[in-house]
């Protein structure tokens, strides 16, 4: 008697086809998969092509007049692709030329993290020169007045620290209002990737370079004003969105 060899199957819930639609009580007996690219009927072929094209890290050519699932195959080819190479970019203000930020990768996630540990950094410095600019004429002014109370100094010299107490009080705060803030540079995250767990899907057509390869912005009433520096006027296009994921042109 001949041994039979034994093979292993997993079997996985797959959709219910039938033409007898009285033998459905409802729609509940009909499984709908989770993933997109499950969902897709009558394209066979070219759902095995998208698989493949996603493991290989491929580019794929759909051609089909509308209505014929294009989009919705490219939508599930972003849901099988890996997450795990996601980046997140930041840019960064150039001092050598103003015009020409800096760009920085780094990992998804990492990049919120950088730009509220600058945020965090640049608000402590700002609140330690406002106490300073604070403290610093209002002891002056303290001082010249129990100076002038003990009469080691006259009513003129007296009225004159007064002035020169004032002057140095809207010094400060002037001062503050207008130096620089490159002293912490808080750098414009371009494209955040946290939480993501699909990769990016972004439908573009290409009809305006900008759109699809990123801007700066130069008009005053769209970049925030004359003062906003360039790196935060940069914005990133749908390549730069659709980044480790899918971009459906």
């Amino acid at each position: 008697m001949a041994l039979k060899k034994t093979v292993s199957v997993k079997i996985e819930k797959k959709p219910i086809v039938t033409d007898d639609l009285e033998s459905l009580e409802s729609t509940q007996d009909v499984f709908v998969s989770k993933k997109i690219v499950d969902q897709v009927i009558g394209q066979e072929k070219a759902v095995e092509v998208v698989r493949k094209a996603a493991a290989q890290k491929r580019n794929v050519l759909l051609i089909g007049i509308p209505g014929t699932g294009k989009s919705m195959i490219a939508q599930g080819m972003a849901e099988i692709l890996p997450v795990s190479e996601l980046k997140d970019v930041l840019i960064y203000p150039n001092d050598a030329d103003q015009n020409n930020p800096k760009v920085v990768v780094v990992l998804a996630g990492d990049g919120k993290k950088i730009v509220d540990n600058a945020r965090l950094e640049a608000n402590a410095q700002d609140d330690n020169l406002r106490l300073i600019s604070l403290i610093f004429p209002l002891a002056w002014l303290l001082i010249s007045f129990v100076v002038w109370r003990l009469g080691w100094i006259s009513d003129i010299v007296y009225a004159a620290t007064m002035i020169v107490g004032v002057i140095v009080l809207f010094g400060f705060a002037l001062g503050s209002q207008m130096r620089s803030k490159g002293a912490v540079v808080v750098p414009k995250l371009l494209v955040d990737n946290l939480g993501k767990k699909v990769a990016p899907f972004s439908e573009a057509t290409g009809a305006r370079a900008g759109a699809l390869l990123g801007d700066v912005r130069h008009d005053p009433l769209q970049s925030g004003g004359l003062g906003t520096p360039a790196h935060l006027r940069v914005e990133p296009g749908m390549i730069h969105r659709a980044s480790g994921g899918v971009l459906f042109i």
